[in-house]
């Protein structure tokens, strides 16, 4: 681990996760709340993506929640390297852009893990081994997804599909065809059956020179009003706050749809471990 690149873990904790009704709320969504043990998912995942291999946190979140983000950071004695706070919900899209333009600020060539804050992963050592043996290939400029083995026909998660030869079951990165968006139950249960699928996690590792060329390739509109939201953010209270003009003129849009849908230099790191985004009730009872 000793030669391996710091990895910058990049936490989205702005949603409102209403779906976990009451326990998650608008005010005070699922992330924040104690739902599977004493610490909450947003402190599982910063514990999650602690130790050798990872940087301080850069932490995206909103206005109402940024409190409540440095109270559980405190409790756990941790601490961000940066706290950024979207001046309104834009998606992850321009949550990843803002990221990224700050971090490469630092270290252009320097890795990001974009993680949501709000999914479990019980084997906190076995994820942390799927990135390390994802580094090599962010390293060569891919953008690396990671996917879980699906464990039913799911139709609320979206697909990866692995190119011809790769190997679902793999323990290195393998090349990734396509994304599939959330099927309906009898296309879900055709790419369980083929196995050459994986859902979608949501968790993606590249270098933040990737991913900035990426949108410059397939979201140029975007990048300018992004670049303007970061070069034009004030420092509050250990807070970073975009600016919110710039910020709201760009587009509501996830980052599959922005780039990775586009993008030829894509990769997927099979994860066979426990994972859940918590969706609803029903992920919670299962």
């Amino acid at each position: 681990m000793t030669d391996m690149p710091l990895i910058s873990p990049v936490i989205l904790c702005g949603g409102s996760g209403t779906r976990l009704w009451p326990l998650s709320r608008k005010s005070y969504p699922k992330q924040f709340a104690q739902l599977m043990g004493t610490e909450s998912l947003f402190q599982a995942s910063v514990r999650r993506l602690s130790g050798p291999q990872f940087a301080p946190p850069l932490v995206v979140t909103g206005d109402p929640f940024r409190f409540i983000v440095t109270e559980q950071l405190a409790a756990i004695e941790r601490a961000a390297a940066v706290t950024l706070i979207e001046p309104g919900g834009r998606n992850t899209a321009p949550a990843v852009l803002a990221a990224a333009l700050v971090l490469a600020a630092r270290d252009p060539a320097g890795l990001m893990l974009v993680a949501p804050s709000d999914h479990v992963i019980p084997d906190d050592g076995a994820f942390r081994a799927a990135v390390a043996a994802a580094v090599p290939r962010a390293m060569t400029g891919d953008l690396v997804a990671f996917g879980i083995s699906p464990t039913r026909p799911e139709t609320g998660y979206g697909y990866l599909d692995l190119a011809k030869g790769g190997q679902a079951g793999a323990t290195t990165p393998q090349a990734l065809a396509r994304f599939v968006e959330k099927p309906d139950a009898t296309a879900a249960a055709a790419m369980v059956a083929a196995g050459s699928y994986l859902w979608n996690a949501g968790i993606f590792l590249f270098s933040c020179q990737a991913i900035i060329a990426a949108f410059r390739a397939h979201a140029p509109v975007m990048v300018p009003a992004i670049e303007a939201a970061v070069a034009g953010a004030k420092v509050d209270l250990g807070f970073t706050r975009l600016a919110a003009e710039p910020w709201c003129r760009v587009e509501d849009i996830s980052i599959d749809y922005a780039i990775m849908e586009h993008a030829a230099n894509l990769a997927v790191m099979p994860f066979a471990g426990g994972w859940s985004d918590l969706g609803g009730w029903d992920a919670v009872w299962l």
